[in-house]
């Protein structure tokens, strides 16, 4: 049977279903315009799934469910013309059977019937922020970003925010966290700041992976003024959050004694750390709050409601202190947490908080080393 025999109204609605994209697994490409002028176009193709011929392929498993009409908006589906020749070739048994088609064209006009169901003021500006860490420089896949902001964002623009710093991989000393800072406030004044300007209400989706100085820096520009949901990337599952994780226990652990000490915070969210490392790098008179978890580990935040209670706590951890140090000069932050909650911790502070000297824990001496201030 040839296209034209397909009814009109089912092929239109069949491409409406399809917002016009392939339906095989992966493929999505456009078939409403020409691959290369990228003018308007139709190289759709419309496949069935049970066969319109008896012997064609998958006709003889589905021989005993087979319609008196084939073409059916259930049993076609839209192909690039690329996919219609592969799930149509003619091995024996069938390179893909009836139900596997059935569940790609299932799944993909599931999404996008989700993703259109977004309301339109519901867009939100992807940024992207890597530096280089102990297992080096990580990429953040655009593809998987884009899923994470489902169901509840759209991405504003095809291309992503990418706030980067322009220099070498490594981290190297002090100097490398200077240029390092610089070049970030730079690039959250050109690409953030700017749309701020234009419109409060604007919403940005933040995937950072980098040391954590800068990532507190990071959430210190961003702030909890700006409208803005932080992604954590997992070990299996991208940037998804997982709704279902058990919720997480977060305590603050006080000093016994205040006076005449400097006031630390340590963020032990990933592991426990010894005071001992603390006054290596500051000596004796200090008086440690400590932020824990009853979990420890780096998937200790799998959900976004494990970041709101952190940063629930976290903020009471800075009032108290705050309270006991009304004028002190500085707190002194060791962190030891995921990429997420260092950008959160960072979005708390505020012009009425003390300078910030943010510390680093060096994986070749063990040690904690003084990185950035932040004002």
């Amino acid at each position: 049977m040839s296209r034209k025999q397909i009814p009109e109204r089912i092929r239109f609605q069949l491409v409406a279903r399809a917002a016009g994209r392939c339906e095989y697994p992966g493929c999505n490409k456009v078939l409403y315009e020409d691959e290369l002028t990228k003018g308007p176009g139709n190289i759709s193709n419309y496949a069935h799934i049970i066969p319109y011929k008896e012997n064609g392929p998958r006709g003889a498993e589905t021989i005993h469910e087979r319609p008196a009409d084939v073409n059916t908006l259930d049993n076609l589906m839209l192909l690039c013309w690329d996919h219609h020749k592969e799930v149509d070739t003619m091995p024996v048994p069938p390179k893909y059977s009836a139900s596997e088609l059935r569940k790609h064209k299932r799944d993909h006009e599931r999404r996008i019937a989700l993703v259109t169901s977004i309301k339109p003021e519901c867009k939100s500006y992807i940024v992207s922020y890597t530096a280089y860490i102990a297992q080096g420089v990580t990429s953040i896949s655009e593809d998987a970003a884009r899923l994470a902001l489902l169901p509840h964002y759209y991405p504003a623009q095809r291309d992503i925010i990418e706030l980067s710093p322009s220099l070498p991989n490594k981290p190297q000393d002090n100097a490398w966290y200077e240029e390092a800072v610089i070049d970030l406030k730079s690039k959250y004044n050109e690409f953030i700041l700017r749309r701020l300007n234009g419109c409060k209400s604007t919403h940005f989706s933040v995937f950072a992976i980098a040391p954590m100085p800068l990532l507190i820096q990071l959430g210190s520009l961003l702030n909890d003024t700006s409208n803005a949901m932080v992604y954590q990337k997992q070990r299996d599952a991208g940037w998804l959050w997982d709704d279902n994780a058990p919720d997480r226990t977060f305590s603050i652990l006080p000093p016994s004694e205040t006076e005449c000490k400097k006031p630390v915070l340590m963020l032990m969210l990933t592991q426990e750390v010894d005071d001992i490392l603390v006054k290596q790098a500051l000596g004796e008179d200090v008086a440690i709050w400590k932020i824990t978890s009853d979990y420890h580990g780096f998937d200790c935040i799998l959900k976004n409601k494990h970041l709101i209670d952190f940063k629930s706590v976290a903020r009471c951890a800075l009032n108290d202190i705050a309270r006991h140090y009304p004028n002190e000069d500085e707190l002194h932050i060791f962190p030891i947490m995921p990429a997420s909650a260092c950008v959160e911790f960072g979005r708390i502070r505020t012009a009425n908080h003390n300078p910030w000297v943010v510390y680093e824990k060096r994986r070749d001496t063990i040690n904690f080393v003084k990185t950035i201030s932040i004002k």
